[in-house]
């Protein structure tokens, strides 16, 4: 097979998965780059690769990225969880794994993969300020949540006595979106004494497509 054969293959491979996928060589130029990590980011893919990571990531310091420090210093990162603000001015959580690609005792490049858990790190939020209101400010009962709800560094989510296991440390996170985004909608529900129209408002989502999720999760 030729080269550029599988360099289509590499394409079309990257455009399948979900996670962003960030390659520099050992001169720090970005080799690869993928829609998925430029969407996350808020970049043209023109204005990173072939670029000097400097140049295209002005704003990032060297030795904060674990990209550049694993091309330096060998240094792999399994799972980290990081929080930064992309160039739209929002907030990301991703799960990053970055590792040095090693021949023959040198470092010839760099990769790092990123999954966006922004919408996790959200959703995680949104049920603590729901538990809040309803323990504290209408009295009512503790629907079952443990006082500990919080994104784990290694790839766990902890959910009260729950752990749920994403990134390359388990598949389950797709599944247990749907029990966070039930709990929401219970706990929206209760807030406004079971009146759909209000609670829609609440969650800033059309009264049909709370109706649907209703409907959806037997509540």
């Amino acid at each position: 097979m030729k080269s550029g054969q599988y360099k289509k293959i590499l394409q079309i491979i990257l455009q399948l998965v979900d996670e962003g996928v960030h390659v520099v060589d050992k001169n720090q130029k970005t080799i690869i780059y993928s829609e998925a990590m430029a969407h996350l980011e808020k970049v043209q893919l023109r204005d990173v690769l072939f670029k000097p990571f400097a140049k295209a990531f002005k704003h990032v310091d060297p030795e904060q990225s674990t990209l550049i420090q694993a091309l330096l210093n060998k240094k792999s990162t399994t799972g980290e969880q990081q929080i930064y603000i992309n160039n739209s001015g929002q907030q990301i959580t991703t799960i990053n794994s970055t590792i040095p690609v090693i021949d023959n005792g040198e470092v010839i490049a760099a990769i790092e993969v990123a999954k966006n858990i922004t919408s996790v790190a959200e959703l995680t939020q949104t049920i603590e300020s729901l538990k809040k209101q309803i323990n504290e400010g209408t009295g009512g009962p503790n629907l079952g949540f443990e006082d500990s709800l919080s994104l784990g560094r290694a790839g766990v989510m902890r959910l009260g006595a729950d752990e749920i296991y994403y990134g390359s440390e388990g598949a389950g996170l797709d599944a247990h979106m749907e029990y966070i985004e039930k709990n929401i909608i219970q706990d929206a529900m209760i807030l406004n004494n079971g009146n759909v129209t209000r609670a829609a408002n609440y969650l800033k989502i059309k009264r049909q497509t709370l109706q649907h999720k209703l409907r959806k999760y037997d509540i």
